[in-house]
């Protein structure tokens, strides 16, 4: 959705990597249809509000990529754990650590998976935030809400914390045991610096 304004559109074809240009700029003009029942946000307010829904949605849908490939990571390097030439111990609990705090990350973006299997309430998790900011707004021009808007700042907040959660795993801690475990014979591990 857009808010009241002008607007430009150009058309284009491509054709084989070639791109050619078929009309010149057009301004064209969006008005909104009919005044809402009630006095809600500016329209440029509303439109604000919308990209940074969206903007949210972006970097939560970056930050889940991440995590599902950092888990398969982390499982990948269990494996080169279990085929090293290490004695029991000197890893593990590194490694266990490793392999825990992904589901915790998983959970405060998603919620506890065995709670809702059998229908049991969890604390309103990122998700759940972004999700009332979104569906509250996303198809009405009225604008945000107080709730709408404090659940998006919780949302990013929120954020801010498993973003930097998910960085230390991915940043620091992969690297230092991938290290580790290649100098302890281990097998290579998809992802990892590559064995000299």
């Amino acid at each position: 959705m857009a808010s009241p304004g002008t607007y430009t559109v150009t058309m284009s074809k491509e054709v084989d990597g070639v791109i050619t240009q078929l009309s010149e700029p057009v301004n064209f003009e969006v008005e909104q249809l009919r005044e809402g029942a009630l006095k809600g946000s500016s329209p440029e307010a509303t439109a604000a509000f919308w990209r940074e829904v969206e903007d949210m949605q972006k970097s939560v849908n970056a930050a889940s990529r991440v995590l599902r490939n950092t888990i398969k990571k982390v499982d990948a390097m269990q494996v080169a754990l279990s085929r090293s030439e290490l004695k029991p111990g000197v890893l593990e609990d590194d490694m266990f650590d490793l392999q825990q705090d992904p589901f915790d990350i998983d959970e405060k973006l998603n919620g506890n998976g065995s709670k809702k299997e059998i229908g049991e309430k969890s604390p309103p998790t990122l998700n759940d935030r972004l999700s009332v900011a979104f569906s509250g707004t996303s198809n009405s021009t009225y604008g945000p809400t107080p709730t709408h808007q404090r659940n998006l700042e919780i949302a990013q907040k929120q954020f801010v914390e498993i973003k930097s959660e998910l960085d230390d795993i991915t940043k620091n801690r992969i690297p230092v045991l991938e290290e580790q475990l290649l100098e302890a014979g281990a097998p290579w591990t998809e992802g990892g610096p590559i064995p000299e």
